[in-house]
This record gives C-alpha cells, structure tokens and sequence, in this order.
C-alpha cells in the first residue's frame, strides 16, 4: 500500500497495516473482537467517557480485510442461540402530564452516558415508546433527559455519531455540570 488511505475516520498509513498484520500474526488463535480491543489500547482509540472504540476499530477491520489489505481470523461460530442483546422492559404506561409548561418549571436537562445511572431510564423510554424500539446503542451515543419540578420524564434526546467521528456534545461528558442548567420559559410580558 502506498500513501494513506482513510478508513472509519482514522488516516491509515502502510505502517499502520504493517502495525495491525503483526497484532494479528502476534495472536494465531484469537477471536476478531479480542484483536478490535487490542488494538483500541494499542491506538488509545476511544471514547470522551474512556472506553474502547470497538464498534468502529472492528468495523475498519473487517473493511481492511475486505479490501485484502489484512487477514482477519474466521468469524466466530454461532451457537444456535439467539447473540443479540435485546432489552426488555416493563410496558406501564406513565399517566399523561397535563397542565401549561411554566407549571412544570423549572425543567432540568441531564446528560446520560451508557455508564450513568439514567441510561436504564432512557434505554427504557426508548424500548416502549420509540416506534423502532430498542435493542442497542451502536457506536458512540449521547443521550439526555428532560424533568420537570417533580422529577418526572417529560423528554428526551439521543444523538449519535457518525461512523470513526466523535458525538456532538460528547467532550461535555466530562463536566456534565455545564449541562445539568434549569431551564425556563422565558417571561411573558403582561
């Protein structure tokens, strides 16, 4: 290979392959994702929160070895069971908020992360009321929340990144005290 090819947002040069061939010869027996987190501590490739890029490392992985540029071990065999992570939740429906906003005031917006304590919350709102439902993030994902005065849910938003790039907003999750501001209807003049 000559140059540098761009591969899931990273610039990969020939000693790059070079770097990810001999990971792979280092390794005869191991699985394509141990190689993806391998090669996440090896890189520092990871997320704003610390951890490891591995959706986008094992996604240019399996494209450098479509293109012939490396050679990945065999796909893991499926067992026959059902892999993938489905989240299941209770079903109760909360009882409708009534009322005018500056009644619900002040709202507080929270920034949840895939290790903060609400991420059960909006991984919960997501599964019973988004009309695709929800099964898992995929890649690098920024959520938040939205209470009212008495703590209640009223919204919430989830932004996700694209392929090998960072999430907007995402280098704010380590001083989520920037986002957690009440917000307030703005005064009506009488």
């Amino acid at each position: 290979m000559d140059g540098k090819i761009i591969v899931q947002g990273r610039e990969l040069r020939a000693d790059d392959i070079q770097a990810i061939r001999d990971l792979i010869a280092a390794r005869p027996d191991s699985t394509r994702w141990k190689i993806s987190r391998e090669l996440c501590a090896l890189w520092k490739w990871q997320t704003v929160t610390g951890q490891p890029k591995d959706m986008a490392s094992r996604a240019m992985l399996n494209k450098l070895n479509e293109r012939g540029l490396i050679t990945l071990p065999p796909k893991a065999q499926k067992t026959g069971k059902n892999t993938q992570v489905f989240f299941e939740f209770p079903r109760e429906t909360p009882e409708p908020i009534c009322g005018r906003l500056d009644g619900l005031t002040p709202l507080r917006i929270t920034l949840v992360t895939a290790r903060s304590p609400d991420a059960q919350v909006l991984h919960e709102i997501l599964s019973s009321h988004h009309y695709l439902g929800f099964r898992t993030n995929v890649g690098e994902t920024i959520g938040y929340l939205v209470r009212d005065l008495l703590g209640r849910v009223v919204a919430c938003a989830v932004f996700g990144a694209a392929p090998g790039e960072s999430c907007p907003g995402a280098h704010r999750a380590e001083n989520p005290e920037r986002l957690d501001d009440e917000v307030r209807p703005p005064d009506r003049a009488a």
